[in-house]
């Protein structure tokens, strides 16, 4: 870590893969958000404009836009939208790398415990530890 920069409360830098996939699995299964936080959400969601990345990343601006991640499954129909975003992403100078999971269904996030839900999250947690660099061939 930096000089100057503190680690999040809990978190000393170094962590295991079990303790980060342990983490990751917290997030995925975190409580659901109460009502009228999604009831704001919508609210808001009604009067922006089509262009904000919040409301469709795809089709905004990627300018300027962090190193990402995109993973897409060859089983999932919002892949036709996924790998355009990747093009535009890197068109636009982003740092990116492409997971394509053939065999597996949208979400394999949504499944830790399965071959493809694991794969993702070592996958994704590779990415959050290491960026373009650590991901490999």
């Amino acid at each position: 870590m930096p000089a100057g920069e503190e680690a999040a409360p809990g978190w000393s830098g170094q962590a295991t893969e079990e303790q980060s996939v342990t983490r990751l699995r917290a997030v995925i299964h975190a409580p659901p958000v109460k009502v009228y936080d999604v009831i704001d959400y919508a609210r808001w969601l009604v009067s922006a404009q089509w262009n904000v990345p919040y409301v469709s990343p795809a089709l905004a601006d990627p300018a300027g836009l962090p190193p990402t991640y995109v993973l897409t499954c060859g089983h999932d129909t919002l892949r036709r939208a996924s790998e355009p975003f990747l093009g535009r992403l890197r068109e636009a100078g982003v740092s990116t790398w492409h997971d394509m999971f053939a065999e597996s269904q949208h979400t394999p996030l949504d499944r830790p415990g399965t071959p493809d839900g694991e794969q993702a999250l070592r996958r994704l947690r590779r990415w959050l530890t290491g960026g373009v660099a650590a991901m490999g061939g």
